[in-house]
Formats: structure tokens, sequence, C-alpha cells
């Protein structure tokens, strides 16, 4: 079994086929997303350094996190959603921009946010370094 599922407009999506650069807003027209993960993952994917306080539910420290740190924070979760399913890094072709919702449901967490579709013209080209 997987440790997440990923969805985006209705379609699976590979964990390895997406990055994070979170924003408050897009002037792009913006997809919906949700990532599920599975409980026996919550721990090391959501609180690996063990900072949660017992008493404070998932749903609201995961979410507490998103919004303090969100692109550090759901890049952390993806990366080792990658090393728990062994996904190879793939070509880009979504960028998860958002976070909004954190449930807790049956089978683990659910994450719900936005993400736009990849854009390789966007991403400037390298400068050549001058030889002396």
């Amino acid at each position: 079994m997987s440790a997440a599922s990923l969805i985006i407009d209705g379609q699976q999506v590979s964990i390895g086929a997406v990055w994070v650069h979170c924003k408050s807003r897009s002037s792009k027209a913006l997809s919906k997303f949700s990532l599920l993960v599975g409980g026996e993952f919550v721990i090391e994917v959501f609180d690996r350094w063990r900072k949660k306080h017992g008493e404070d539910p998932w749903d609201n420290y995961i979410l507490g996190e998103m919004h303090k740190f969100p692109t550090p924070t759901l890049d952390a979760c993806i990366e080792t959603l990658r090393k728990i399913d062994g996904v190879e890094s793939l070509p880009k072709s979504w960028v998860l921009t958002r976070v909004e919702t954190v449930k807790i449901v049956d089978g683990g967490i659910l994450v719900e946010g936005f993400a736009e579709r990849f854009d390789r013209r966007r991403v400037p080209k390298p400068i050549p370094l001058k030889q002396k």
C-alpha cells in the first residue's frame, strides 16, 4: 500500500510529478487537489520532529504548520512521501500552491488545496558563466 494518494482535478497524479511553491493568490485558473496520507504514516510525514502536543488535534496542528511555513512544510511532506514510497522524481506537471483545509478522515489525513499546471516556459533559462 502506498503512503499517500494525490488527486488533482479528479485524476490520480504521481507524487514525483509535483513540486511546491505556495502563494496567497494566483492570477491563473486553479485546480483543486486532495492528498490523502495513510494513518500509519501521519507521524512520519507531518510530525517527524515530534513537536505536536498530545492534546492538539492532528488537523489543527497540521493546518497551523501549513499556515506558518507553507512552502517548506508542504514540500517536506511531499519529499517524505516520495521517500516512503520510493517514488522517483519525474518531470513536473503540477505546482501545489495553497493548502485550504486539513481533515481527519477514515484511513488518515486529508489535505486539500489548490494547484496549477507547471509551465516550463515560465522558468528562466540559466545564464552561462563567463570563462576567464
